[in-house]
């Protein structure tokens, strides 16, 4: 009995067209309920869904003809009708076939079979479509424990279809990483019967979707370029399947803005899908909606109007309470927006939020996309607590779902999905700027603390997470007593040394050595997940405490002070442009002050030119104080800090990673800033204070480094490593390893020396015992 929709129900097209292909030029000759269900399955595979229904439905009246209605064959007609209704949006109309099939499976052959397994799988997947996630969810777990106890879930293709549909579940509740684990498992099961077949290439884009959420724009290419080709040569340039690829493949060059490329894809499977399988369709309606946003982002509103307002009708007719007309609504919000119809806009929103609060997690990326935009338009019609209330919702969101789907991704696809999802930060950092500079009653003291601590709060959990991930990671690692484990740890930092030093080689020089750095970093990319998977301790390296605002305050002493530096662009509404700014949020045991910077972009340029020359060329104080680069770079912090500060503890951003603070000579005291009477401790991230990181210095004691020796022989790097690693074995396989690039010079630092010279005569002169090591 065939109750999913699986590769097995394809695999007899070919043989089908040989044996029935007379049906398909005189379909009135097929009479029996096996021909006539044979000539259904032949019609769906050519993606001739209508067809292909007109041919069921006398099909099933045959079956009951010719069985009964409680009949295998019965049931297997109802599924096969349920799913050439989803496959083109009828989703009332397919969930009445379904239920039919499931209790006729489950009277003859019982609950704990796979066929009853595939029935619960097709109905999980049929409301997850629709967005009813609570109704999919028990389904999908259902259908895992009887497909477990009834199949060999490494070679069932019926089991690999299931995996399919629980990644598709895991990616609309925007846990990517479950996503894309079950669609590679669901990969591997299909590929190891045969690749060139639909669920394969289908497998490949659902793959290249969940790449694109995180950023990896190049992995999502080759996942799509094969499912092309698979496609093209099973169905053909005229079918449903092949447009959706091409639908995917827009998509992808619209996110990153190759428009040329993206506007002639979406054209092209709009008018496939409405050749096949007509207008009044969700598929339909996708790719109208993705053309309107092309159009949208092209300004070229003339055009995207009517097909948003076409998209948004046929999702309506499908279903008011669905995610597909949810966003529609949304899209049509942010289109009236860029055109500051923010009334039209809002309207639209709060449709949308509506719909998206009863259907959605309130964590989901459309609803928090909804919000955000919702947030926007009420900050741009002034109505600043509404604004507010959404802006902070979405922070809260956003890095809820950042910390859902950071484990198991490599360090280089972390760096990805970041910068992916920047923009939601950046917005909400925009709007505190903007908020601040606003001149607002007294009555909004207590939502500026509110804004300023969550601001914070999200620095705490996102900046430096990268670094502190790997270092946490390495210690656990080390510690566990697992020499595998260690082994392949080491193995994995062994290639990451190699990748770095290989980056400082000229382009010649690395093909002329054959190094091929692609190639490393896909190994590495590759250990890096072996280890996720098989080490709790490499796991738990990504959950680390959840620190607040609160935390810091509570652990500061009364003279102590701690400082959020934030760069970020925002919209200067006098200049109606972007500009650079630095924000920096100073934190003492009872209050928050925050101090713009708002010449941002002359920090970065004029003034970090005028630092640079001044470390190559001198050290004399008296540039120093002509430069004027202490009003610039600290002199609004220093006022806000108060006069009894004995200890800063700075977390920099942007330009402030470049520059040292202490060489800067205030003009009016003509004190160095380490002479101030305060010291300044730089830290990755505030939460240092609280994990026990940061030392007080009351011995005055300082270890200067400056121009590191680089340039070493092989016999010097292998002795070097032997004597950290203390075991030549190891040394002969990192050695081995790295055979390519272990004799290069890297690029010598001559102004680090002038730099600690300079710094260490500033605090002998202080009376601090100091060491200076230089190459």
């Amino acid at each position: 009995m065939k109750t999913l929709k699986t590769y097995s129900r394809f695999q007899i097209v070919a043989f089908l067209f040989q044996i029935f292909g007379f049906f398909i030029s005189n379909s009135l000759q097929a009479q029996t309920w096996k021909e006539l269900d044979s000539l259904g399955l032949v019609l769906e595979g050519e993606g001739k869904y209508k067809e292909a229904i007109q041919t069921y439905e006398k099909a099933l009246m045959q079956a009951e003809k010719e069985f009964g209605r409680e009949n295998e064959n019965y049931g297997t007609t109802c599924t096969n009708l349920g799913i050439c209704y989803q496959e083109i949006g009828l989703y009332t109309l397919s969930e009445k076939y379904f239920l039919e099939g499931m209790k006729i499976v489950a009277n003859i052959l019982g609950k704990q079979s796979s066929e009853y397994a595939s029935c619960l799988s097709n109905l999980a997947i049929l409301y997850q479509a629709q967005g009813l996630y609570l109704k999919a969810e028990p389904l999908y777990k259902e259908a895992k424990e009887v497909w477990i106890k009834t199949v060999n879930t490494k070679e069932d293709i019926n089991y690999a279809n299931f995996l399919g549909g629980l990644g598709l579940f895991y990616n609309s509740q925007g846990n990517y990483v479950k996503a894309e684990l079950f669609y590679t498992e669901s990969l591997q099961i299909f590929g190891r019967k045969n690749k060139e077949n639909s669920y394969y290439a289908n497998m490949l884009n659902n793959l290249a979707q969940v790449s694109i959420t995180q950023g990896n724009y190049d992995k999502s290419i080759l996942f799509l370029n094969e499912a092309k080709d698979i496609t093209k040569k099973l169905h053909g340039e005229n079918h449903p399947n092949y447009a959706q690829i091409l639908n995917s493949l827009g998509y992808l060059y619209y996110t990153i803005k190759d428009y040329s490329k993206a506007e002639p894809l979406y054209i092209e499977a709009i008018q496939i899908r409405k050749n096949t399988i007509g207008k009044n369709n969700s598929f339909y309606a996708n790719s109208v909606n993705n053309l309107a946003k092309l159009y949208e982002l092209q300004s070229n509103y003339i055009k995207a109007e009517p097909l948003y307002l076409e998209a948004t009708q046929i999702r309506k007719m499908l279903g008011e309470k669905t995610p597909d007309y949810a966003a529609s609504l949304n899209n049509l919000g942010h289109f009236y927006a860029l055109q500051e119809k923010y009334e039209n806009a809002i309207s639209y929103y709060l449709q949308a939020t509506k719909i998206q609060e009863e259907i959605l997690d309130k964590n989901h990326s459309m609803y928090i996309a909804t919000i955000n935009n919702l947030a926007y338009a009420y900050f741009s019609q002034n109505e600043y607590d509404k604004a507010e209330y959404f802006y902070i919702k979405v922070a809260k969101a956003k890095f809820k779902e950042l910390q859902i789907n950071f484990t198991n991704l490599s360090e280089n696809e972390k760096k990805l999905y970041i910068n992916a999802n920047q923009s939601f930060f950046t917005n909400f950092h925009g709007y505190v700027i903007n908020f601040l500079q606003i001149k607002l009653f007294p009555d909004k003291t207590f939502s500026r603390h509110i804004l300023l601590q969550t601001a914070i709060n999200l620095q705490l959990q996102t900046k430096g997470l990268l670094l502190s991930e790997t270092q946490k990671m390495k210690k656990r690692i080390l510690a566990s007593g697992d020499t595998a484990l260690i082994n392949q740890f080491e193995s994995w930092q062994a290639i990451k040394n190699s990748i770095s030093k290989a980056y400082n080689l000229p382009i010649a020089q690395r093909e002329k050595q054959g190094i091929d750095i692609a190639k490393l970093e896909n190994q590495a990319n590759e250990l890096e997940r072996g280890l996720s998977l098989r080490s709790a301790n490499f796991t738990a390296a990504f959950n680390p405490p959840t620190y607040t605002c609160q935390d810091i305050q509570q652990k500061l002493g009364e003279n102590e002070v701690a400082i959020e530096m934030i760069k970020t662009e925002y919209k200067n509404q006098e200049k109606n442009k972007q500009d650079t700014t630095y924000l920096a949020l100073i934190l003492t045991k009872a209050d928050i002050k925050p101090v713009l910077l708002k010449n941002g972009k002359e920090l970065e340029t004029t003034y970090w030119a005028a630092y640079q020359k001044l470390m190559k060329v001198t050290m004399n104080p008296k540039v120093f104080e002509d430069t004027l680069l202490y009003n610039a770079f600290w002199k609004p912090i220093a006022e806000q800090l108060g006069e009894n500060v004995k200890t800063v503890y700075l977390s920099p951003d942007g330009i402030y990673h470049q520059i040292n603070l202490n060489t800067l000579q205030n003009p009016q005291t003509k004190k160095f800033v380490v002479e101030e009477g305060y010291q300044i401790q730089l830290l990755t991230n505030l939460k240092e204070i609280l994990e026990n990181k940061v030392q007080e210095n009351t011995a005055k004691t300082a270890l200067l480094f400056g121009r590191p020796q680089y340039r070493m022989s092989k016999e010097e790097y292998q002795t070097a490593v032997a004597k950290v690693r203390g075991n030549e074995e190891q040394t002969s396989e990192i050695q081995s390893t790295n055979q390519a690039v272990s004799e290069i010079q890297w690029r010598d630092l001559p102004e680090t020396e002038t730099e600690v010279n300079g710094v260490s005569k500033l605090l002998k002169n202080k009376k601090w015992k100091v060491e200076v090591f230089t190459g």
